[in-house]
């Protein structure tokens, strides 16, 4: 069996986790190579993003929603990008079990209080472990996490990618003022925001914060 069979193999992040880190308890095995890593984080990211279809319930939900908030002065979207960050919001909302709360600083509150802010971005192709998930410098909302979402241009898939503490996210993240270069694709980011690849985000969010 290969250890590329063999971590597919791997169904649950729990035990993904106990095999990616079995050197804090086997210290004496060799250390994973660039490779395996690889694959490891690949695996990780393929358990904890959740593709969900966009039915005409969820969008109509959606659509409902971004009429009743209007649009927001200086939109550079005139409103058109609430929909798709309604369907965001919906979607997390479910799979996590969350309430809505919609304010300035978060979307949802967890059961234990935790309360989340969710960052939906759009798309034409589905995510791949690598890409980047960013925040922007002055939304520095007041809430303990982030969700990460991405839905298509033509609004019939989403994809939920993972979580991050908020306080975290400023100090882990990469930070690139307006007018940096990406370090890796080279592109030249418009304004300042942070940045982080989708496999350092978490699978399950932790409570309490």
């Amino acid at each position: 069996m290969t250890f590329e069979e063999r971590i597919n193999r791997i169904t649950d992040l729990g035990e993904l986790e106990g095999f990616a880190n079995k050197r804090k308890f086997f210290p004496m095995l060799d250390p994973w190579t660039a490779g395996e890593r690889d694959l490891i984080l690949r695996r990780k990211f393929e358990l904890q993003t959740v593709e969900w279809p966009i039915g005409a319930t969820l969008l109509k939900a959606a659509q409902a929603m971004s009429s009743k908030m209007g649009t927001l002065k200086n939109s550079i979207t005139k409103g058109a990008g609430n929909v798709p960050a309604f369907v965001g919001e919906i979607m997390v909302q479910q799979l996590i079990g969350a309430k809505r709360q919609n304010t300035f600083d978060y979307d949802l509150v967890m059961p234990g209080g935790a309360r989340v802010d969710v960052k939906t971005t759009m798309t034409s192709v589905p995510p791949k472990y690598d890409y980047d998930c960013k925040v922007a410098a002055y939304y520095k909302q007041d809430c303990d996490w982030y969700a990460f979402a991405r839905v298509t241009y033509e609004l019939d898939r989403a994809w939920m990618l993972g979580f991050y503490p908020s306080a975290k996210f400023f100090t882990d993240a990469h930070h690139y003022q307006a007018g940096d270069p990406d370090k890796v694709s080279g592109r030249i980011y418009q304004k300042e925001c942070y940045v982080m690849p989708l496999w350092r985000l978490k699978g399950k969010i932790d409570e309490p914060v």
